[in-house]
């Protein structure tokens, strides 16, 4: 028996040949040479058998010699090394790709043919440095069943993160109240490059330059992102909006008009006192004067008084 070495050539054992015939003290050996029908793995295969005798005696013999044999060609050891799995960006399944072009057989006999096909997977889908690779070998080519294959079945690469881009976060406007908070509409945001079936999600403030009313503002936004994917992506996030702050309603009431005598004029004295503001922010400032006219000079009770009122502050 052998094991396979892309050889037909088979060795013959002759040194316990069995010589029926010979006489004793006579000096006739043999020397035998053995081929296989071929050269590929098989058990018991008939092996032929070609015969040379030789010996001071052997001129003295009419040799009928044995002419074949059964032996086994076992498979060789074929060791597969140099497989590469290659790193990827995040794409939400487990596939890794496979470079063979570094593939070193080691054991495969010189001209045989026997080739490799490879798929691997990586542990999970996430991100993350070195993850091991399962690879899946396949073997194919006209002796691959000539061989024992050790297959490489682990490698590493890495995972990357994917870009995702964050736009379409919409700043509200509000009616002032003297600080500068906007809310944040995230339920019209646009994630390019979001993964179908990932989950990333979005809580966003926003912060105006200043308290003041005004149209069109800046509003500066802080995003969080959370969600069982968040980690797999780089996102470039929007960070400004406008928004515009409108007036807050301020009421004054509580100011009063004082009677007066008859003296030919529509002037009226005012008691503010008693005014009130509702409506005002606790801390700002916000004063006013009031002026007063009857709608005409001539005596009269209960008369209209117009009001004039200047506000500062």
């Amino acid at each position: 028996d052998k094991v396979y070495d892309g050889d037909p050539s088979a060795s013959v054992n002759d040194s316990v040949a069995v010589k029926t015939g010979i006489v004793s003290g006579d000096q006739v050996s043999v020397l035998s040479t053995g081929t296989f029908a071929d050269e590929n793995v098989g058990v018991d295969k008939l092996v032929s058998i070609t015969n040379q005798f030789l010996g001071a005696d052997a001129g003295n013999y009419i040799i009928s010699g044995q002419t074949s044999g059964l032996a086994s060609i076992s498979p060789k050891t074929l060791s597969i090394t140099g497989i590469k799995a290659g790193d990827k960006v995040y794409d939400g399944d487990m596939i890794a790709s496979v470079d063979l072009s570094s593939v070193v057989k080691e054991g495969l006999i010189p001209g045989d043919d026997v080739t490799l096909s490879s798929t691997g997977l990586f542990s999970d889908k996430n991100v993350g440095e070195s993850k091991t690779v399962a690879f899946s070998n396949a073997f194919a080519g006209s002796d691959v069943g000539n061989y024992a294959i050790t297959g490489q079945s682990l490698g590493a690469a890495s995972i990357t993160r994917k870009t995702l881009a964050v736009s379409g976060l919409k700043a509200l406007d509000k009616v002032y109240d003297g600080g500068l908070s906007a809310s944040v509409e995230v339920s019209s945001a646009v994630k390019d490059g979001l993964v179908a079936g990932d989950e990333v999600k979005i809580d966003s403030t926003g912060t105006f330059s200043n308290p003041m009313v005004g149209q069109d503002k800046t509003v500066v936004m802080t995003n969080d992102y959370s969600g069982s994917d968040v980690g797999n992506y780089e996102i470039s996030s929007q960070n400004t909006g406008v928004a515009s702050i409108l007036k807050k309603v301020l009421s004054i009431s509580g100011i009063r008009a004082l009677d007066k005598d008859y003296d030919g004029g529509k002037t009226v004295e005012l008691d503010s006192s008693h005014s009130l503001m509702t409506g005002l922010i606790a801390g700002d400032e916000v004063s006013f004067v009031s002026t007063g006219e009857f709608s005409d000079k001539s005596a009269g009770r209960a008369k209209e008084v117009i009001l004039a009122n200047d506000f500062s502050g």
